[in-house]
């Protein structure tokens, strides 16, 4: 249950840009077991900074990935 509300709060605020969370997971969980955080930071910090812009983008373009009034989700909107 806890899987599904992550995922539809995520679809609610990014839209079709949430999808790039799994990027993101994948890429700190590379860093976490084989590198030190301390050289990956920059990367960390600009895959977090991806999702809301990419969010802004889609919104400005009115791409949808997925059938939503919103492309962009709430932060598209902001």
């Amino acid at each position: 249950a806890f899987g599904s509300y992550t995922a539809a709060l995520l679809l609610y605020l990014f839209g079709g840009a949430s999808f790039l969370f799994v990027f993101l997971f994948i890429f700190l969980a590379y860093v976490v077991w084989h590198r030190e955080v301390r050289q990956e930071w920059e990367r960390i910090v600009l895959l977090c900074l991806l999702v809301p812009i990419s969010a802004t983008l889609l919104r400005l373009c009115m791409i949808d990935l997925q059938v939503s009034p919103f492309p962009g989700g709430a932060v598209g909107n902001i």
